[in-house]
């Protein structure tokens, strides 16, 4: 995810931790805190790396029911927003098809209740590289395992359907599974006359010189790609069903040295198409500088081609062309950068993600502005694809 959603603020939760937490789980009191970058969007109230005695470590994640306009979507079980998923998911492990595939998830240490209606989640803290550290063949190993999982899924219990009437969802998907979250993902940032996150092709900030970067070829792609949201949404909502992480990016993803993967953040996972989670992971690898923008056509080629291996793999024996229209039309989640880049188009230096350092404007911007041009190459793509199946 990019700093659009994410925070590196420490909050009300970084309060002492409870004596009773910190020898359950270090074996006495804490030391240093270190906060972690996280999403505002969701339920978690602050993410820290902390350290006990002897050097002992390990992940605190305070999650919890908001009190703010999002509080309705954070007690819904079917949103993507719901306090309660994670820490469902962490107590009894990620779903088997993921395991199976060698993909695991965070080692939940303990578990607390606290009386500002919080949960603390204790986990060991995961090994191995992350993030920028993952190279091409890193991620695309990764997307077979994330292939063969979500493909077993397909498989046993999943169809092509709309989301919206839950036809298609696999039968064993859990209660706590969300729906419809590239929907209520993307009603988070409205997109009526008036509102912030709309494009509009004459705003005069586009003449600011730091977006430059984005020619008018490029500015009406975008705002074509914004008008057409409801279209996109429903390419992805028509795609062969799975039980999908949906934060896949590569700093939740760890490999150790031997080679074992561990996935974490799994706050928003539930029905998802097959390839939208491959179609966060490639432009989420460059939006945040983890990667240079010349290995976005790579990265791309590399991640569908395995991640189709593992679903043939798997035993599914669908058209993969279905596959790679989801995770192209997933290109309509992004359609909130360009505003965003128009928001802080007067600042010198630009956040990217939790505790990163700031960037120049000019930096950060121009790789943005790369990515949006690639992902409105995969629009392109998308719209030929849906005329091929028959969607358009």
């Amino acid at each position: 995810m990019t700093d659009d959603v994410t925070t590196n603020e420490t909050t009300g939760a970084l309060a002492p931790v409870p004596e009773a937490e910190a020898a359950a789980v270090l074996g006495g009191p804490t030391g240093a805190m270190v906060p972690l970058g996280h999403s505002t969007l969701g339920p978690t109230r602050g993410v820290w790396r902390v350290t006990g005695p002897g050097g002992v470590r390990a992940i605190l994640k305070v999650v919890g029911q908001r009190d703010d306009e999002r509080a309705e979507a954070s007690r819904r079980q079917t949103s993507y927003q719901f306090w309660a998923r994670e820490p469902a998911i962490l107590a009894e492990g990620v779903p088997a098809a993921y395991r199976e595939a060698g993909i695991r998830g965070p080692r939940l240490l303990a578990r607390f209740e606290r009386p500002d209606r919080a949960v603390a989640l204790w986990l060991e803290e995961a090994a191995g590289r992350s993030g920028a550290d993952l190279s091409i063949a890193d991620l695309a190993s990764f997307a077979r395992r994330l292939g063969v999982a979500q493909g077993r899924i397909a498989a046993e219990g999943g169809g092509t359907a709309s989301v919206a009437t839950n036809a298609g969802v696999p039968a064993t998907a859990p209660a706590w599974a969300s729906r419809a979250f590239l929907r209520d993902y993307a009603a988070d940032r409205p997109i009526e006359p008036g509102s912030s996150w709309r494009l509009e092709p004459d705003d005069p900030r586009w003449d600011r010189p730091s977006m430059a970067v984005i020619d008018r070829p490029l500015r009406d792609a975008l705002i074509r790609l914004q008008r057409e949201r409801e279209t996109f949404i429903g390419w992805v909502e028509a795609g062969p069903r799975t039980l999908a992480h949906l934060d896949v990016w590569p700093t939740n993803v760890f490999v150790d040295t031997d080679g074992s993967v561990t996935l974490i953040d799994w706050a928003f996972a539930g029905d998802g198409a097959l390839g939208e989670d491959i179609g966060n992971l490639v432009p989420d690898a460059v939006f945040d500088l983890l990667h240079p923008p010349t290995l976005l056509g790579a990265l791309d080629e590399a991640t569908f081609a395995a991640y189709v291996d593992g679903l043939r793999a798997a035993g599914w024996t669908g058209d993969e062309r279905e596959v790679r229209l989801a995770m192209c039309a997933s290109a309509v989640k992004y359609d909130c950068i360009a505003a965003g880049m128009l928001a802080r188009s007067d600042r010198a230096d630009q956040t990217t993600y939790g505790t990163a350092p700031a960037v120049s404007t000019e930096e950060l911007f121009a790789v943005r502005a790369t990515v949006m041009r690639f992902l409105a190459g995969w629009a392109d793509e998308a719209r030929r694809l849906a005329a091929e199946l028959g969607r358009a």
